[in-house]
């Protein structure tokens, strides 16, 4: 009887050490994820602002082209896309 005991002592403690186990894993994985979430937001936030400086380009160019304005600025332009690591929407100089 005594032996059960013992047994069941033990086995409580093995799976009381488990379970913390456990749950020191799912508190990792939680962290983990939710390091990923604010990178992935930062991302999304990061490229939104990179669309939106595309489209205020390509609209500046566009308003170059109807006020006939982009031969004397289109040199600076298309450095500035150069510069930005994006081809030039006004195909011009980039």
């Amino acid at each position: 009887m005594i032996e059960a005991k013992t047994a069941l002592a033990t086995l409580e403690e093995d799976s009381c050490k488990e379970m913390q186990a456990c749950e020191v894993i799912l508190a990792d994985v939680n962290r983990r994820l939710m390091e990923a979430e604010a990178r992935a937001a930062k991302a999304k936030e990061e490229r939104d602002d990179m669309a939106t400086m595309n489209a205020n380009l390509v609209a500046d160019c566009t308003w170059m082209q109807n006020f006939g304005v982009v031969h004397v600025s289109a040199l600076s332009f298309a450095c500035s896309c150069v510069s930005l690591g994006i081809k030039s929407p006004c195909n011009y100089y980039a």
